[in-house]
């Protein structure tokens, strides 16, 4: 028995250092390709305003469009596979995070887009939750930019971020009135590279609502997907609760 339990703390040893072998590998590599994507991206950029006026070719046109998406399309890839590797860990001190902080921090960067989308945003008093601030940050960035990738194109976009404290547990709920996701799908979008449509959204990578859960799931927290009234995605995210500020 002494020896079959050896064996087995080996084993365990010997699988630990494996996982964390490879997911430095799978970090580093996607650090790297990071650089080469950004020049991609910036090259055709720059091609396309040398080449203005003197090429007239649809094709070609056409051809650099492509180029430009997906070179863009590929560095969200690799910040997705980068936020997801780093999710099950702490990037700051765990303590009691000013959540309204951060979330008027994240609209106030995300700016650009939710213009772009003509979105309102409405944010509620949020109660603070005990994690580590740059990766409370990464969860409402990650479901507001999904609220904005998936809203409806006949109506004005509509997005509520509230929160709530019971039993020392806050619960944060993006609300959108956006396509919606149905019943039968809301657990599995959580999965890896699992899109709803996976032709309807070229800026979505099907990473997001896994970073989430990872990040929550490590807080002990949890998260879940409803429909909000009217029409639209509700998601919701527990935490412990942070002492109040």
């Amino acid at each position: 028995m002494g020896i079959d339990i050896s064996e087995r703390r080996q084993l365990e040893r010997a699988l630990r250092q494996s996982n964390q072998e490879l997911e430095r590998f799978a970090d580093v590599s996607a650090h790297h390709l990071m650089e080469p994507a950004r020049r991609l991206a910036t090259f055709s950029q720059r091609l396309r305003v040398n080449l203005a006026g003197r090429v007239d070719d649809p094709d070609a046109l056409l051809s650099l469009d492509f180029i430009e998406d997906q070179a863009q399309r590929l560095r969200v890839l690799l910040r997705d596979i980068q936020l997801y590797l780093v999710a099950d860990r702490t990037l700051g001190e765990t303590e009691a995070v000013d959540a309204d902080r951060i979330v008027h921090a994240v609209v106030e960067q995300m700016a650009e887009p939710i213009r772009e989308a003509g979105a309102t945003i409405t944010l509620e008093k949020l109660p603070p939750a005990l994690i580590d601030a740059p990766r409370l940050s990464n969860l409402f960035s990650i479901l507001l930019e999904n609220a904005l990738q998936y809203r409806c194109t006949d109506l004005p976009s509509a997005i509520r971020i509230e929160g709530s404290e019971i039993n020392c547990v806050v619960q944060y709920r993006v609300i959108d009135n956006g396509c919606g996701i149905p019943a039968q799908y809301r657990e599995r979008v959580y999965q890896v590279f699992e899109r709803l449509h996976p032709g309807s959204n070229q800026d979505s990578t099907g990473i997001g609502l896994s970073i989430v859960r990872r990040i929550v799931t490590t807080r002990d927290g949890r998260t879940w997907i409803e429909e909000t009234p009217g029409g639209g995605t509700t998601v919701i995210i527990e935490l412990p609760a942070g002492a109040s500020l």
